[in-house]
Order: C-alpha cells, then structure tokens, then sequence
C-alpha cells in the first residue's frame, strides 16, 4: 500500500516506527479502510500535514498527490489557499511553494502516473 500511496518504494522497516507505525498502521490499515475515497483521504492528509508543520511529510504528500494523478495542481492551489485561510498564511505559502516546485520536478521527469500504479 505504500508505493501505491506514496509512489515510490517503502523504506525497509528496520526499526518499530517503520515496521508497526509507518508500514503496518499508517499504510497497512488507516490507507486502505472504507469510508474515504484515496482522494479524500489525500485531502484530509495534505491538510494534516500543513496544520502540523511537517516539511517532509509535505513535501512527500503532494509529490505522492500530484505524482499519483489523484489530485490536480489547480486542486493543491485551492488546497494551499484553503490552508492560508485557516492554518495562516506562512503556512499556506509554504504550501504553495512546495506544490508549485513538486509540480516542477514530476513534470520534468515525465509528469503524473496517470492510471498506473506502483506495487
């Protein structure tokens, strides 16, 4: 479930938060639940992630967002002034900046997965 979220290989689970945390909880079952369409589900972590500060997982949810095909980069523009609003605007704009520069890089590499997924 991690390369299909993530779209790149999980890092091996040498230590418990990546064997339990990261791989068996956060991607083995809260990824994979009903209830929420992937999209959804990419909204509602893109949000989590610019409330809570978290560069990294920012920088890894929107490439993973607009590399995947499920979220568009007008989508992540909405996304990043909705989080301006609410998170405020440092927030908001590092939201953006980060968006626009993963936008970049997926789109010189051959740009968004369409409908392949990884394993």
């Amino acid at each position: 479930m991690f390369g299909e979220v993530m779209t790149f290989d999980a890092p091996p689970p040498l230590t418990p938060y990546l064997s339990n945390g990261v791989r068996g909880f956060v991607f083995g079952e809260m990824w994979d639940r009903p209830g929420l369409t992937r999209k959804e589900r990419r909204f509602v972590t893109l949000a989590c992630v610019c409330a809570a500060d978290a560069v990294i997982p920012i920088q890894s949810h929107i490439f993973a967002s607009l590399k995947s095909g499920d979220v568009s980069i007008d989508e992540l523009s909405e996304v990043s002034l909705h989080c301006a609003v609410y998170c405020g605007w440092p927030k908001g704009s590092f939201f953006e900046t980060t968006a626009l520069e993963q936008w970049g890089e997926i789109q010189a590499s051959g740009g968004p997965l369409g409908e392949r997924r990884l394993s």
